[in-house]
């Protein structure tokens, strides 16, 4: 189906990597991007893009589609204002990885044409500069539209991230939120204790680590500025999630202090067998 005309709001990492992704597959799509940055706009101009402005009037006032690609806590702030400037039939989604305080405040303002959205891609780099073409191929992007969502709203969200080479998955916001405090939220916090673990007398000692603990720690090189929002706005979640992190730590803990090797081995058995099964994109991503 057309996408029309999609205008981007913070072309970032995602947003930046959606433009690109959008044009690179040969999208119809007139894609306008909001920036707040002048660089930014010379940067995306650039790239080829010839709509792009910091006024958000200019670039919602023509537009069919929005989607809203800022920090989280921004992503809510914008409702307001994109309210006033787009037109009353343009679809609105976000890319988020948090979704419940958004689809609540920006459900209550679009209606039936917000559906929120969540691309499981990224990196730990950040900025248009980090952004690239291909960074949603054969990711899950997970769509949580509110229970009255427009039919057709829906469709138009999903048809945007199956163009960039997502596949889509449906699921309640309170749902994401949970789950993305065990699969990104609590493997990041954990990923920058173990950096500090190591770093705690000399961060020297890194240096003599292998690929375990770059493999284990790469997220913790991401923004602290982004994260500290994520984690703020998923904080309930990410709380529960990490008082079950450590109570599995006090099981091995607890075997170590027994010298009890049975019930250490069966706990390394047993995360062993489960993560032999996992089939997710094994290119590098960071959620």
């Amino acid at each position: 189906m057309s996408l029309g005309r999609v205008a981007i709001f913070g072309p970032g990492l995602i947003g930046g990597s959606l433009a690109l992704a959008l044009k690179a597959g040969g999208s119809t799509a007139q894609i306008r991007v909001w920036a707040r940055r002048s660089e930014t706009l010379e940067d995306l101009r650039k790239l080829g893009f010839e709509h792009v402005s910091q006024s958000i009037k200019e670039i919602a006032s023509e537009t069919d589609l929005a989607i809203i690609c800022t920090p989280v806590t921004h992503i809510r702030e914008m409702g307001d204002e994109l309210l006033k400037a787009l037109p009353g039939t343009a679809v609105v989604t976000d890319a988020g990885s948090t979704k419940l305080a958004i689809v609540e405040k920006l459900g209550a303002i679009f209606g039936k044409r917000f559906v929120g959205s969540h691309p499981m891609a990224g990196s730990e780099h950040s900025g248009l500069s980090a952004a690239r073409s291909d960074l949603f191929q054969n990711s899950v992007c997970l769509i949580t539209p509110q229970q009255d969502a427009d039919a057709e709203a829906i469709r138009v969200v999903e048809a945007l991230w199956k163009a960039v080479g997502c596949r889509i998955t449906k699921i309640g916001a309170a749902d994401h939120d949970r789950l993305m405090a065990r699969i990104s939220h609590v493997p990041h916090i954990t990923a920058s204790a173990l950096v500090n673990l190591v770093c705690a007398t000399d961060a020297s000692e890194q240096n003599y680590a292998g690929g375990g603990y770059r493999d284990t720690t790469r997220v913790a090189s991401g923004s602290p500025d982004l994260w500290t929002e994520i984690l703020m706005d998923n904080s309930h979640e990410v709380s529960d999630a990490i008082k079950i992190l450590i109570a599995e730590l006090e099981d091995v803990l607890g075997a170590l202090k027994r010298q009890d090797a049975t019930a250490l081995h069966t706990i390394l058995k047993k995360a062993k067998t489960v993560r032999d099964l996992y089939v997710g994109n094994q290119a590098d991503y960071d959620v």
